[in-house]
């Protein structure tokens, strides 16, 4: 295995002025939030939207689930529209804020694979390197060969105490 080695080129790249997206609704433009101006607190809120999501848009939900989605986009329409009034909001159709929605949780993923591509540049992951990007997976690849009955060391006698 080949010694790491450090780049002289930064890993993160942080900027504080934020320049927000924009979305058009009849031909108007509206501001939504940048992933970078989320707290812990909201990612974490996003975060289990997403779950609550994936779970609710399989073939195998209920019927109730259909209400359900149409109130987490909503909401997270809402969260994510910035300045938009309320009279336009009332406009819009659930297929509409599903819409927004999914674009936020797209700049959301793009944001997080910078984060997860720095991480992989800093430990030295090797090229083909494809993390769970989904909204509530793991940063972190799971390895697709088994590990099923290796040990540390590669001996599999057990260890002695």
């Amino acid at each position: 295995m080949g010694k790491a080695t450090i780049s002289d080129e930064p890993l993160l790249d942080l900027d504080t002025m934020i320049k927000r997206p924009t979305i058009l609704i009849d031909r108007k433009r509206y501001d939504i939030l940048s992933p970078e101006e989320l707290s812990i607190e909201d990612s974490h809120r996003f975060m289990v939207w997403g779950k609550t999501i994936e779970k609710l848009d399989s073939p195998d939900a209920g019927e109730e689930a259909g209400a359900e989605l149409d109130r987490i986009f909503a909401e997270v329409a809402t969260k994510v529209m910035i300045g938009v009034p309320d009279e336009v909001q009332a406009k819009l159709t659930g297929a509409h804020k599903r819409q927004v929605a999914e674009v936020f949780t797209g700049l959301l993923l793009g944001h997080k694979a910078g984060a997860v591509a720095a991480i992989a540049t800093a430990i030295g992951a090797p090229m083909g390197f494809k993390p769970n990007l989904s909204i509530g997976g793991s940063s972190f690849p799971n390895s697709s060969a088994s590990t099923e009955g290796n040990q540390a060391g590669g001996s599999e006698k057990p260890q002695s105490r």
